[in-house]
């Protein structure tokens, strides 16, 4: 998930680097007045949507076991009686 959120804002101009804003030794205001990181839900998406998707690929195959297994009910093809 980080990896494609990477892709994805790559060269936006939207999105800053760390390291643009903090190590230029030009802040000599005591308060930043433009925050570095405002946007906190963005950081937090791959915290999310990674344990989401490991499920998704686990409920897929659970459910694909599930179906392509026998119970306690027989199968019947009625094509092979």
């Amino acid at each position: 998930i980080a990896r494609m959120m990477r892709q994805w804002v790559e060269g936006s101009q939207c999105v800053r680097k760390r390291e643009n804003e903090l190590y230029n030794g030009k802040h000599e205001e005591k308060i930043f007045t433009h925050k570095v990181q405002p946007y906190y839900s963005l950081r937090c998406i791959p915290q999310i949507l990674g344990p989401v998707y490991d499920e998704l690929l686990n409920a897929e195959k659970v459910l694909i076991n599930e179906i392509n297994s026998a119970c306690d009910n027989p199968i019947v093809d009625p094509d092979t009686q």
